[in-house]
């Protein structure tokens, strides 16, 4: 009887020791670039009279994925403007944000869109928009879906400057072997039960 108590707590520590490690967050690590084009625009902004958009990248860093994240912000700038400044029209301006991935895999993504709509000295009056063909972008096992806004335009970005994100991530095929090693090591448990 001890022989074979002995022999179940070693199949059970065997057990727990070819069962894969609870889930953990996958650290993703990436960067982003913007590139304005169109009529008046360089890569960097583009100049709609005496409007000016620029779009400043969020910093490189990693993040425990599934989290949200700022992909960077658009900023206006107007620096000859008046309470009578009539509205300047941004059509024709495209924006392609770029997503640079070092971790867990590298490669390269890219959302392309139209800027439209206006701007003008009040801000309430002011209605840009960068309308992305997709919404969500994958790089490797890593998806970066766009956060829309669940009001009336859901088309756009929550805040009218900031571009987000909900980071998720596939776990990786080793992670899944492991898992598998330890389900197939429980058999002979299971087995040995169904027989006492």
């Amino acid at each position: 009887m001890g022989l074979r108590k002995l022999a179940g707590a070693t199949l059970f520590a065997a057990t727990l020791l070819t069962a894969p490690a609870p889930a953990v967050a996958q650290t993703v690590t990436f960067s982003t670039s913007g590139s304005l084009s169109g009529s008046g625009c360089t890569p960097s902004l583009c100049d709609f009279g005496s409007f000016v958009l620029a779009f400043t990248p969020g910093a490189s860093n990693g993040y425990a994925a599934p989290t949200f994240v700022n992909l960077g912000d658009f900023a206006t700038q107007c620096s000859t403007c008046t309470a009578a400044q009539s509205v300047k029209s941004a059509s024709g301006a495209m924006f392609t944000l770029t997503i640079s991935q070092t971790d867990p895999t590298g490669g390269t993504n890219q959302f392309l869109g139209t800027v439209t709509g206006s701007l003008s000295h009040t801000p309430s009056s002011s209605s840009l928009a960068w309308t992305p063909l997709t919404l969500n972008t994958p790089i490797g096992l890593t998806n970066f879906p766009l956060v829309t806004d669940a009001g009336p335009t859901t088309n756009h970005n929550p805040n009218a400057t900031l571009v987000n994100a909900f980071v998720t991530t596939v776990p990786e095929p080793a992670s899944m072997a492991l898992m598998a090693v330890g389900l197939v090591a429980l058999l002979p448990v299971a087995r040995r039960r169904r027989r006492d």
